[in-house]
């Protein structure tokens, strides 16, 4: 594929700092970073597998997780409304 891009002068030079100090072309130097941003980057349920994993080897079950998070919200709520009052 190719692809066309205007850069800002300044983003130019930069571009053309960095691919020279790596002894690449501006091409290069372009592509291998696209392709380090693609790789690095997780989708969601690669984020939330160890949760999933932990969750399911807990033995919780989700009404008791359900009943977790409500606490901890309330929780949170209340330190906010005392905050609050406090102000």
């Amino acid at each position: 594929m190719s692809l066309t891009i205007e850069l800002p002068e300044q983003m130019e030079r930069e571009l053309q700092e960095r691919s020279r100090n790596e002894g690449k072309s501006a091409s290069e130097y372009i592509r291998d970073a696209l392709g380090k941003q693609f790789s690095s980057r997780k989708t969601l349920d690669e984020i939330l597998a160890p949760f999933r994993l932990s969750f399911a080897e807990s033995g919780t079950t989700e009404e008791e997780l359900d009943a977790l998070v409500e606490e901890a919200r309330q929780e949170i709520w209340l330190e906010k409304q005392a905050r609050e009052t406090k102000a």
